[in-house]
């Protein structure tokens, strides 16, 4: 190898940059790869929250971040998943971050509870979730040898996002060094690939450049001119509203996601706060009366452009908002970040010229990130409000993916297998079932088992949540316990 790569620089700020530079320095110091960082000023505010699905958890403990710790620097709190009110006809439904049901006879559970819906019964498909039936009552319940052979629970979290990038950032300082600047410049070489980055006078050089700049994205789209692909013909929604209530007692252990004329609003409940996110159309809603129907005087409005960029371009890769801008709706920012970096790490080029990586990197990323916008886009497909951020929502055909998705699901409940997928089938049952879509058919396997031990193994199932949830602490008690108050 002529050209070794001995120098990663990562720009940005806030929680992206710093997970960017603890996930990398983890990774390449050992390989005697330096990482530097410069650090842009931060755009977090006090109103922001970052809701993370449960993958976040092992990422904190890969980079050497403890969760006790985390919880106690952020005073954030547990999140088991995402309640839906507002969004399809009749009650709201529940996306649980866990399994539903277990199999029987080794067949999935799913083709048995359309059987027996069939057949009259009245329990949905998230009243088989030890994950949920626990949050839905304040509860908190961890995964254990006695609930794993029954039944998958996971958790994600509510970190307010100041906090968060702050406890991150002193992670970071004690292993790599950082740059403060107010603006970071791309400077190219004569052929094109970024040679450094100027930040007022000084160039800092690199062999390789990561962009952690958010929706600016500095150094892939303004400095390498990167195309990017906009998906406002499938979100509505241009304007995002964050504000922040008092915190609610309990705190409740997932997030309340409400469907309204105007767009849709999200509670995101933390220690010391309640945290608001609202998104809408401004060519609908001035955003005054946005903020006013929100009702807290410290609201602020900032535009949101969907969409996204090839991640990986010459020397530069873009991570989180850099490549791609998601609709925050589901939860899937921090999402992003963790697997772009995931992604770097297994495919890290050596060799600062010859990047036969690149390839395999922006394939890798262009499955995962359609695979997060086709699940928040299913709430938008499938959402029966007429209003008309809801119509012009669904005016455009939906991506082939989805709809393939959409039509296997409704002919047999089943999901066609995708690669990359962030969310996991009980994810998606849960979310298509709660939007009111009922299979045509189901897997002629459930026949086989009697009425009597169908119905056995569903009373079991649901006998067996029951204890397990009156045995768990609320939430508080168990925050109070884990985070010392």
């Amino acid at each position: 190898m002529s050209n070794p790569v001995r120098k990663v620089l990562v720009v940005g700020r806030d929680a992206p940059l710093w997970l960017s530079v603890l996930a990398l320095h983890h990774a390449l110091s050992p390989a005697g790869i330096a990482v530097e960082a410069v650090e842009l000023p931060a755009m977090a505010r006090p109103q922001d929250i970052q809701a993370a699905l449960p993958a976040l958890e092992a990422f904190h403990s890969r980079i050497g971040l403890d969760e006790g710790d985390v919880l106690k620097a952020t005073r954030g709190s547990f999140s088991m998943g995402q309640m839906f009110e507002g969004f399809a006809a009749g009650r709201p439904f529940f996306h649980a971050y866990g399994s539903h049901g277990t199999p029987i006879a080794g067949v999935p559970f799913l083709p048995y509870l359309t059987r027996a819906r069939r057949q009259g019964l009245g329990v949905a498909f998230e009243d088989f979730s030890l994950t949920a039936a626990a949050a839905k009552q304040g509860r908190f319940v961890l995964p254990d040898d006695e609930t794993g052979p029954f039944a998958r629970t996971d958790y994600g979290y509510h970190l307010p996002a100041m906090a968060y990038g702050e406890m991150l950032k002193r992670q970071a300082l004690r292993r790599v060094p950082v740059h403060a600047a107010r603006h970071a410049e791309a400077v190219l070489d004569a052929g094109g690939d970024m040679a450094a980055v100027d930040i007022g006078g000084l160039q800092i050089a690199a062999d390789l450049f990561v962009d952690a700049t958010g929706a600016q994205s500095l150094l892939l789209r303004k400095g390498l001119n990167t195309p990017f692909e906009s998906w406002r013909h499938w979100f509505p929604g241009d304007r995002v509203l964050t504000a922040a209530g008092p915190a609610l007692s309990p705190i409740p252990p997932y997030a309340r996601i409400t469907a309204a004329d105007t767009g849709w609003t999200g509670l995101f409940a933390a220690r010391d706060a309640t945290h608001i996110v609202h998104v809408f159309d401004g060519s609908q809603t001035p955003d005054e009366i946005a903020a006013r129907g929100i009702g807290f005087g410290d609201a602020v409005v900032t535009p949101l452009a969907p969409g996204g960029s090839t991640a990986w371009v010459r020397n530069c890769i873009g991570i989180g908002e850099a490549a791609c801008v998601f609709d925050p709706l589901d939860a899937v920012g921090l999402q992003a970040v963790q697997i772009g970096l995931a992604h770097l790490v297994t495919v890290f080029p050596y060799d600062r010229v010859h990047q036969p990586e690149r390839a395999e990197y922006n394939r890798l990323m262009t499955m995962a990130n359609e695979g997060l916008r086709d699940f928040q886009l299913l709430h938008h497909v499938l959402c029966r409000r007429t209003s008309a951020f809801w119509q012009k929502a669904r005016a455009a055909p939906p991506p082939d993916r989805l709809r393939h998705r959409l039509d296997s699901f409704l002919s047999a409940g089943v999901l066609a297998p995708q690669d990359q997928d962030s969310f996991t089938a009980d994810s998606w049952n849960a979310a298509l079932l709660g939007h009111g879509l009922v299979p045509d058919a189901y897997d002629p396997r459930a026949d086989l088992t009697p009425d009597a031990a169908l119905k056995g193994n569903l009373q079991y199932m649901l006998g067996f949540i029951r204890e397990q949830v009156g045995k768990a602490y609320d939430h508080d008690t168990y925050l109070k316990a884990f985070c010392g108050g």
